[in-house]
């Protein structure tokens, strides 16, 4: 599927740089892909930098032994803590470090400016610093303006969402799933837990944590689930963070200890190539999820109806989400979906428990089944 707009007063052939602005969590930078893969395409000789974090200056910036990165972006420019687009824990955004980034990354002079986030309050005032020939992203009414910008509406597939700001600038649209590219050395990790563990035969990739408690399962179904797959003959792996560590291990335990935890064992990359080699990835909503889709996996998503619209992948062939179809919260009885999911909240109710706790560990199996056909 190609979609093809056209945007006014940008020169293709004058476009040497463009910086995309992206400076958050690893699933909500992996949605961006495919937009950014078709600005690569219409843009080939430009180079992509994008403004991120430290994570991804760290994945990003990697090649393997023959100089192949790991997605079209060239590089990589760290922003400091910012108000409104970079926030961290405990930290505030310094003023003087600000100017000093917009003084240094002034001199790299951008061609095209693009944000791929948020609504533009503090998005597109970021652009207008950097002094590029040309500004496009995502607006609102309270917002100011780039050069060109589609107005932000937030229920929309987030894959869609980007694309379309990227046909502002005349590019054709390739409608293709996102991409990352593994390395040798990931597979080595995935090689060296498979043997250290002595795992034979197929196996299935359960991610069970995410930061949000409101879009996870219980651990009493993710055992039951586990269960189910091993008597089918599956090898069964969960995956997380070290943090994950102790819910994994709690869950593995309930499972009667016949599966597996590699929690804060793997790399991105690492991970990214473990799914790539599973028959099957299960997940709920996070970023694990959006790795495995990257990594070209077959995956079960667990999803709460409403951030089904925004995260889920669009194709089906390999990609099945199970979606919990309860809206209003069983503490206070409001819809939380509006303006965005989870909102609004009482004083009393901030929906602090899970909005999927009513799929049932046989969607969840009979979804994987017949993937695994």
């Amino acid at each position: 599927m190609k979609y093809n707009n056209t945007a006014v007063g940008i020169d293709k052939t004058e476009v040497k740089k463009i910086g995309v602005l992206r400076a958050n969590a690893l699933g909500d930078f992996i949605v961006t892909l495919t937009a950014i893969q078709s600005l690569n395409h219409f843009f080939p000789n430009a180079e992509i930098i994008l403004f991120g974090k430290e994570w991804h200056k760290f994945f990003l910036e990697e090649t393997d032994n023959n100089g192949l990165r790991r997605t079209c972006i060239n590089r990589v420019i760290v922003i400091p803590v910012m108000n409104g687009l970079r926030e961290e824990p405990g930290v505030t955004e310094n003023p003087d470090e600000t100017e000093l980034f917009f003084k240094s990354v002034q001199n790299e002079n951008f061609d095209l400016a693009i944000s791929f986030q948020g609504k533009g309050n503090a998005a597109i005032p970021f652009l207008k610093r950097l002094n590029a020939k040309y500004t496009i992203g995502l607006s609102c009414e309270e917002s100011e303006q780039p050069d060109n910008s589609l107005n932000f509406y937030y229920y929309q597939s987030e894959l869609i969402r980007y694309l379309e700001v990227v046909s502002l600038t005349g590019a054709q649209q390739l409608l293709e799933p996102p991409k990352i590219h593994l390395f040798h050395k990931d597979y080595s990790e995935v090689h060296k837990y498979i043997e250290s563990n002595s795992i034979n035969g197929r196996f299935i990739a359960i991610h069970t944590c995410g930061k949000d408690i409101r879009r996870m399962w219980t651990k009493e179904k993710f055992s039951a689930l586990s269960r189910l797959l091993v008597k089918s003959g599956f090898v069964v792996v969960l995956t997380g963070s070290e943090e994950d560590r102790t819910y994994n291990e709690e869950i593995v335990k309930m499972s009667g200890n016949v599966i597996f935890d590699s929690s804060g064992l793997f790399s991105i990359g690492g991970l990214a190539a473990f799914y790539n080699l599973s028959s099957l990835v299960i997940s709920i909503d996070t970023g694990a999820l959006h790795v495995a889709i990257a990594a070209q996996a077959k995956t079960v998503g667990l999803y709460w109806a409403p951030n089904l619209i925004n995260w889920a992948p669009l194709t089906r062939e390999k990609h099945r989400p199970v979606i919990g179809w309860e809206i209003k919260c069983c503490v206070c009885g409001i819809a939380p979906v509006d303006p965005y999911p989870f909102e609004p909240h009482s004083e009393n109710c901030q929906h602090q428990h899970s909005f999927i706790e009513s799929i049932s560990v046989e969607e969840v199996y009979n979804a994987a089944m017949k993937l695994l056909r």
